[in-house]
């Protein structure tokens, strides 16, 4: 879609051989470019709960396993896939997941956290949805995810609608952001 197109690609200023400005187009590294263009080396598998629907997400083990923003959860999987590798290297490099209904749906929200450049703004989110992917930061080990979202909580956070994020928190279980609501 040109939306996902538009949030691949990265504009740059750039001098031409006679010292004019020319913009230059580069595309950014996403879960969202082309598996074999863009060179992913990993495949999750996303399968909610109690359905049959299974989504796919081609992604850079380096990206997601690694740097300030990446998943333990997923880093611990790449480690053990190497280990596992030299001894049957037919193995294919995924991973399989089945998430509750809003962890499933909000899945891709935290890809494109991991996948976040500098400059680059977050998806929005509201009270509901930021529980949902706190939970989902806790299952994957991104503490970074977390952290946003705990800020989230704090920043937009209000006397109006206090009761609509605590209700959240407490529907969803989280109890550091209810710890934030109260």
């Amino acid at each position: 879609t040109t939306a996902s197109s538009n949030r691949n690609v990265k504009q740059s200023i750039r001098r031409n051989d006679s010292g004019r400005r020319k913009s230059v187009v580069r595309p950014m590294l996403s879960w969202r470019s082309d598996p074999e263009q863009s060179f992913s080396d990993w495949k999750i598998e996303v399968r909610t709960m109690g359905e049959r629907a299974v989504d796919f997400y081609h992604v850079h083990r380096n990206i997601v396993g690694f740097g300030p923003r990446k998943s333990g959860y997923f880093a611990k999987q790449f480690l053990q896939f190497n280990h596992q590798v030299r001894t049957n290297p037919t193995l294919e490099p995924k991973s399989k997941l089945i998430l509750p209904t809003i962890e499933a749906k909000l899945f891709s929200f935290a890809l494109d956290y991991l996948y976040l450049t500098d400059g680059q703004t977050q998806p929005t989110m509201t009270a509901e949805s930021a529980c949902g992917v706190y939970r989902l930061a806790e299952r994957l080990e991104i503490p970074t995810l977390q952290t946003t979202i705990t800020e989230f909580y704090r920043k937009h956070l209000n006397v109006s609608n206090m009761g609509k994020f605590l209700r959240a928190a407490n529907v969803h279980q989280v109890e550091q952001l209810a710890f934030v609501a109260k």
